[in-house]
């Protein structure tokens, strides 16, 4: 499986949100360069020092420090071994390649970078929310090799065919430091629980199980259930058969 995951709100949240987090870590003595998102929620190396107790109170206290301000979650995710069960032309559409207006194709798409989908989607979602004549701006923790593909493909959405993309609200992406940035922190800590929780579900064939406290408080924050989404071969299935039948012949 993979995973992108964040959260999209103004500027002047953020900053609120930088103070809680930043508030947060110094109530439980974690340095902000200390903190690793993985490290975090499984328990292991710095934060293994705290009783079962206290992690679970810092793990909730995090996930406050986010949901107490107007920032929004969004995550998408994709199973990599179902995403490979389709042609390449589909994995191509799913992975940037567009159908113009005019029933053209434009761009390649990845076909074998399943991570550009959910990419893809939280570019388009959060554009979608930027105000008319405004700009999302992305600041994404990943290492640099990614941060190529990910800069490429922001540029390509920018220039691509369909107004549908909300292309004219994206603004700038940008690669700081995550041991610098609370709100990457933040970002990561939520993507890291995401998985743990979707891993669990296709492993156990449990969908309904409660997750556990602090994931639930930041998805509680979605606008829509539509900014929440987890790939597998049924729902790829079902969002290609949406597609107009006279272009989805395109994909054969």
């Amino acid at each position: 499986m993979c995973f992108v995951t964040g959260f999209f709100g103004g500027r002047g949240q953020w900053k609120k949100v930088e103070d809680s987090w930043r508030s947060a870590l110094d109530r439980f003595e974690v340095p902000l360069d200390q903190f690793h998102a993985l490290h975090a929620v499984k328990r292991r190396k710095f934060f293994a020092k705290m009783d079962e107790h206290m992690h679970a109170r810092f793990i909730v206290e995090l996930a406050k420090a986010i949901a107490d301000f107007k920032v929004y979650p969004v995550s998408f995710g994709v199973v990599v071994s179902d995403f490979y069960l389709f042609r390449e032309s589909e994995r191509r559409f799913l992975t940037g390649m567009e159908i113009t207006p005019e029933g053209k194709l434009s761009g390649t798409g990845n076909p074998n970078k399943p991570y550009f989908m959910p990419f893809l989607h939280v570019v388009r979602t959060v554009a979608s929310y930027a105000p008319k004549g405004g700009y999302a701006h992305f600041f994404v923790g990943v290492d640099r090799p990614f941060y190529g593909y990910a800069k490429e493909m922001f540029g390509v959405l920018k220039s691509g065919p369909n107004t549908g993309n909300n292309r004219e609200r994206l603004g700038n992406i940008n690669a700081p430091l995550a041991k610098d940035t609370p709100q990457l922190q933040a970002a990561d800590f939520f993507a890291y629980m995401t998985y743990d929780r979707a891993r669990e579900c296709v492993t156990t064939g449990n969908w309904f199980k409660s997750a556990i406290p602090a994931l639930g408080v930041l998805a509680r924050k979605a606008q829509s259930v539509r900014d929440l989404v987890f790939y597998n071969r049924d729902t790829i299935s079902a969002m290609l058969a949406q597609i107009d039948p006279a272009y989805r012949l395109l994909l054969k």
